[in-house]
């Protein structure tokens, strides 16, 4: 198994979208709500995880440097002084070496490449400070005074968004965007039609675990694209199982969603729903529930829920321009 094979699913997922379909820190900050710095640490701790064992001669806020290059993060400025850096750091540059190997099969534009050696005393020389402990301007290493804090795994309900934005809402947006069937072939009538949702993150919804769910979070987003609405979920901790999820009221006002694929040994789940009730926010909640499935009762309906593990209140929907 690869080091990227081995990578926490919200790191990959990041590493994903950044490379595979070209977004930004800032828009994947954007269409998950949450801040860039979440965003940014991800993406730097999968890198570092990346070259584990390349950089034992290259500082930390320097490797964070280069992993912005290596990801197209950078504005002008700071990509040609990271040029500059990289040709004068053999360092920096086994790094960077090592670390784009690891990235080139999920970066189908490919790479920034790297610079030629050159003589790094010239810059001693010149009475510049050592490659290797220069920071960029705007850095944030150099505005805190220290490495910039980042988490190697899932810290809470709402960062499993950063799981769902892989395994959900990007899956549903680009089945959307590919499927020709998406556009509407109706014919054009003279009739004034609805308001139709604006693309993107409609609802989101944080998921918290119940006295059964134990250490379960997670979290769900009601997604648009092209005027149709679909549901993604994702949740870590759970015990292996079966699993479904449900709009939830009482325990006589339910609606059974359908069943995620089932949980395994890593506790992750997740789901993505093509579509979902117009009227999902009369319901109160939305929950997941664990599920007794036999050969016996596979294809049996379902009116309630089963043990209800993980349940988030939907709140309103944003009212149409």
């Amino acid at each position: 198994m690869s080091r990227l094979d081995q990578l926490p699913a919200d790191q990959k997922a990041v590493l994903q979208l950044l490379l595979k379909q070209g977004r930004s820190y800032d828009d994947i900050a954007g269409l998950l709500q949450l801040e860039r710095r979440a965003v940014r640490e991800r993406a730097l701790g999968a890198l570092h995880a990346l070259g584990a064992g390349a950089g034992a001669d290259l500082p930390p806020d320097r490797q964070d440097q280069v992993a912005d290059h290596l990801l197209g993060q950078q504005d002008p400025d700071q990509h040609a002084a990271t040029r500059r850096f990289l040709a004068g750091s053999a360092p920096g540059r086994r790094w960077a070496s090592a670390v784009a190997a690891e990235l080139a099969p999920i970066a189908p534009a490919g790479l920034p490449d790297l610079p030629a050696e050159h003589a790094e005393a010239a810059g001693a020389e010149a009475g510049e400070e050592p490659a290797g402990s220069r920071r960029l301007p705007g850095d944030p290493a150099s505005r805190s005074g220290g490495p910039a804090p980042r988490s190697s795994r899932l810290g809470g309900a709402v960062l499993v968004l950063a799981l769902l934005l892989a395994a959900g809402i990007g899956a549903f947006l680009l089945l959307r965007s590919d499927d020709p069937s998406a556009a509407s072939d109706e014919p054009a009538t003279s009739q004034a039609a609805p308001a139709a949702p604006q693309d993107g993150v409609e609802a989101q919804v944080t998921l918290a675990a119940t006295r059964a769910g134990g250490n379960a979070a997670g979290a769900a987003a009601v997604v648009v694209s092209r005027g149709t609405r679909g549901l993604a979920v994702a949740g870590q901790d759970l015990r292996p199982g079966d699993y479904a999820v449900w709009l939830y009221t009482s325990r006589t006002e339910t609606r059974l969603l359908g069943f995620a694929p089932r949980v395994t040994g890593n506790g992750v789940l997740s789901v993505v729903a093509r579509s979902i009730p117009e009227d999902y926010a009369r319901f109160r909640e939305l929950v997941i529930s664990r599920e007794r499935v036999t050969e016996a009762n596979r294809d049996a309906e379902r009116t309630q829920p089963g043990t209800i593990v993980l349940r988030g209140e939907i709140g309103e929907p944003p009212a149409a321009p």
